[in-house]
């Protein structure tokens, strides 16, 4: 599958901290697969803790935003 997202940034949250540190084989398989994908499809992406208690907010508040982005593209 073949696609250009044009530069934008992914962002991913999760209430704990996602890092993906060490040499550990997983781990640098992982990071190698971002930078492959990020490379492949030219899109950035972002790790964001965001607090439990604030997921649904931050969550509806990215969907809003999209549905906004998408909206003024389109034009």
């Amino acid at each position: 599958m073949d696609f250009d997202l044009g530069g934008r940034e992914v962002k991913v949250t999760a209430w704990r901290d996602i890092k993906f540190e060490g040499d550990h084989p997983d781990v640098v398989a992982i990071r190698e697969n971002i930078a492959e994908l990020q490379e492949k499809h030219n899109f950035t992406v972002s790790f964001v803790t965001t607090p439990y208690d604030k997921m649904v907010e931050q969550f509806t508040s990215s969907v809003s935003k999209l549905g906004l982005n998408a909206k003024e593209e389109s034009k």
